[in-house]
């Protein structure tokens, strides 16, 4: 039998659950530029993402107008991505559920959400839109020389030092936490690698790991780079006025920014409580150069 919790914090405890799990799944998309808001969007509508990219300072020539817009550039991306999961309670399983069990229902929901946007989003990391890959070659041969490779290749593409991002897919994570380099705790710094199987950073750049990186019948496994290589937006789709939801509302990460919209509504005849967890938003290609392929073949 389930712990007792009091009414009004069951849709709490599920709505904190869909956050975390749909901010987890979602962290591979800090590597862009983002548009994040709570305000209501529209399916279809534009949204301007500012991008930064590298720039070169020159000699004073009589005017401090030359070239006044060449450090921020923008991208329309259109709210064309719109993901959803429905989960359902009756009221005997409201009653009888546990605090953890209704976190995970909340969490699972949430992670469900995240990784349908992301591998959406994902789906434009092509040949055609970003050239020829950095690295290719199976996760086996994968090590801590080819990270070094991909971070001179992004120095040779003029990719910035600051907020380099690498996301790799969890195969060729796990080579690297193989790597005798990586894996000494002296050499890495820090026994996160040993203690938590995982590294935060890594020649230079922050390192997150997917396992929803769509191969996009490429062999795509990661990619390299800094926020500018694509743009991406959110926002929350706000039901009609006249709605007879219980409740709708964006719920906001306070450290992302990340938005997940909530519906509830309770249908009487068979005493279930159903909740819906969306994400609304666009992608596009920002600054070529700024996104290097990482492909296993």
């Amino acid at each position: 039998m389930g712990n007792s919790i009091a009414a009004g914090l069951n849709n709490d405890i599920v709505r904190q659950g869909a956050l975390q799990g749909f901010v987890d799944a979602l962290l591979p998309l800090a590597a862009f530029s983002f548009d994040v808001s709570p305000m209501a969007g529209e399916r279809g509508s534009s949204v301007s993402v500012g991008l930064i990219s590298a720039q070169a300072a020159g000699n004073f020539a009589g005017s401090y107008k030359t070239d006044p817009d060449s450090t921020v550039g923008e991208v329309a991306v259109t709210l064309n991505v719109h993901k959803f999961k429905t989960v359902h309670l009756t009221d005997t399983q409201l009653a009888n559920s546990s605090v953890l069990k209704l976190e995970e229902l909340g969490y699972q929901a949430g992670h469900a959400v995240g990784v349908a946007f992301v591998t959406d989003v994902l789906s434009i990391v092509t040949a055609d839109n970003y050239g020829a890959a950095v690295h290719t070659g199976l996760a086996s041969a994968f090590d801590s020389d080819d990270v070094v490779d991909i971070r001179t290749a992004l120095g040779t593409a003029k990719v910035p030092l600051a907020n380099r991002k690498l996301v790799l897919d969890g195969d060729y994570i796990g080579a690297l936490l193989k790597d005798d380099s990586i894996k000494t705790v002296a050499n890495l710094g820090s026994a996160e690698a040993v203690k938590d199987g995982m590294f935060t950073k890594l020649s230079g750049m922050n390192v997150y790991e997917s396992d929803v990186i769509p191969a996009n019948a490429e062999n795509l496994v990661g990619f390299a780079g800094n926020g500018s290589g694509m743009a991406i937006a959110m926002r929350y789709l706000a039901p009609q006025d006249g709605n007879t939801y219980a409740a709708a509302e964006p719920l906001v990460d306070p450290e992302t920014g990340m938005v997940l919209g909530m519906r509830e509504w309770y249908d009487n005849d068979t005493g279930t409580k159903y909740l819906t967890f969306e994400a609304m938003g666009g992608k596009a290609v920002g600054i070529a150069a700024g996104l290097k392929r990482i492909v296993s073949a």
